[in-house]
C-alpha cells in the first residue's frame, strides 16, 4: 500500500498546480518547494535506496531544467514542479514521465497553437529547429512573450498521469523498462 502514496501525492501536486497554472499562469513556490523536499520522504516506503535516488533525480532535475529556463523553454514553477513530482516516480519511471510530459507540451503547444490561429509559430517552430539541428546548437527558444506562455503543468499532469497508468494499469506504455 506505501508505494501508491508517492503517485497519488503527484497526481494531486500535478492537479493542484495545472490549476493554478491555467487561472494565474504560475505554479505556486508553496506547493513545489515542499514537494522537492518531501519526494524522497514519500518514496522511503518502497527503501533507502529509492530515497537516494529520489534525492539524486531532484539535483539532476534541477540541474538539466535550470538549463531549459535559463533559454526559455521552461518556466521556472515548471522547473521546480518537475523537480519535485519526478523523484516519485522513480528510476526508470521518471524518463518516462519526462518523455510522456515532453510529447504532451507538445501536443498541447500544437492545440494552443491552432486554437489561436498562430499559423506563423509552426513556421517559426520549423524554421528555428532547422538552424538549431545545422548549427549544432539550440537557439533560444522561440516565443517569449508572457502572453504567448502556455500552462505546461498540465502537461506535466499528463505526463505523471500517463506515467502512473504505465507503472500499473497499463504496462505497455512503458517506453523504458
Amino acid at each position: 500500500m506505501m508505494h501508491v502514496l508517492p503517485w497519488f501525492a503527484g497526481i494531486v501536486a500535478c492537479a493542484i498546480a495545472a490549476w493554478h497554472d491555467l487561472s494565474t499562469r504560475k505554479v505556486p513556490n508553496w506547493l513545489t518547494l515542499p514537494l522537492m523536499g518531501a519526494a524522497p520522504i514519500l518514496v522511503l516506503g518502497t527503501g533507502w535506496r529509492a530515497s537516494v535516488i529520489a534525492c539524486v533525480i531532484v539535483v539532476c532535475a534541477l540541474f538539466i531544467g535550470a538549463q531549459l529556463h535559463a533559454i526559455g523553454l521552461l518556466g521556472g514553477g515548471d522547473l521546480k514542479l518537475l523537480a519535485g513530482v519526478a523523484p516519485l516516480c522513480g528510476y526508470p519511471a521518471c524518463i518516462n514521465m519526462l518523455l510522456y510530459t515532453a510529447i504532451a507540451g507538445g501536443l498541447l503547444a500544437a492545440v494552443i497553437a491552432v486554437a489561436r490561429r498562430e499559423h506563423s509559430v509552426f513556421k517559426s517552430v520549423f524554421s528555428h529547429a532547422a538552424v538549431s539541428i545545422s548549427t549544432g546548437r539550440l537557439g533560444t527558444a522561440v516565443a517569449t512573450q508572457s502572453d504567448a506562455r502556455m500552462p505546461y503543468a498540465l502537461a506535466i499532469l499528463i505526463g505523471f498521469s500517463v506515467a502512473a497508468l504505465a507503472q500499473s494499469a497499463a504496462p505497455f506504455l512503458r517506453i523504458l523498462r
